[in-house]
C-alpha cells in the first residue's frame, strides 16, 4: 500500500508489512514518511491476539505494577552508549551536552515481537535520535524482562 499526494511542494508515502503472523500473533507495521521540504518518519504498529480476539499493548505483556518503562529505559540507554562507542557515525539523544535528552519510552510505545522473540521498540525519526538516522530500534532481551512478563507476555515471547 502506498499513497502519495504531490503537490509539487509536500508528499506522502504509506507502506505496510506483517511483522508476525502465527496461531497466536497477528501484528502489521504501518512507516510513513511526510515530506515538505524536509522529511519527518513515523510508525505504528498494530497487535491483534488471535486466540483472545483483542488487541495487545505494551502494558498488556507485564504483570500488573511492574515498572517495565524503567526497565526497559535502562536497557536502551545501555544500549545507545554501546552503539555509540562501536560506530562514530551513530548518535542517540543521551548524556547530551546541549540537553538534548532520550526521555524514555511512552505507556503505550510502538513495539514489535522479533524473529528471535525478543520485544523490539520503535521509535519515530527524531523521537531518540537525530533526524539522519530514522526511525531506530532497539531489541531488549527477554532475559531482562522476564521477572516481569505477564503470562500472556510469556506466552507471546516464547513463541
Amino acid at each position: 500500500l502506498i499513497a502519495s499526494q504531490g503537490l509539487g511542494r509536500e508528499a506522502l508515502s504509506t507502506t505496510y508489512q506483517v511483522v508476525a503472523d502465527n496461531d497466536r500473533l497477528l501484528s502489521i507495521r504501518l512507516d510513513t514518511v511526510i515530506a515538505m521540504g524536509g522529511s519527518n518518519s513515523f510508525s505504528k504498529i498494530y497487535h491483534l491476539d488471535k486466540v483472545l480476539n483483542q488487541e495487545i499493548t505494551l502494558s498488556s505483556l507485564f504483570a500488573s505494577g511492574f515498572d517495565y518503562a524503567s526497565v526497559i529505559d535502562a536497557n536502551i540507554k545501555q544500549q545507545m552508549r554501546d552503539r555509540m562507542a562501536q560506530d562514530d557515525s551513530l548518535y542517540y539523544f543521551i548524556d547530551d551536552e546541549e540537553g538534548i535528552e532520550f526521555s524514555g519510552i511512552k505507556r503505550e510505545q510502538n513495539f514489535y515481537i522479533d524473529s528471535q522473540g525478543q520485544l523490539a521498540l520503535v521509535f519515530d525519526k527524531y523521537e531518540a535520535a537525530p533526524g539522519y538516522m530514522g526511525i531506530v530500534e532497539f531489541a531488549i532481551p527477554t532475559q531482562v524482562l522476564k521477572d516481569g512478563l505477564s503470562e500472556e507476555g510469556l506466552t507471546l515471547l516464547s513463541q
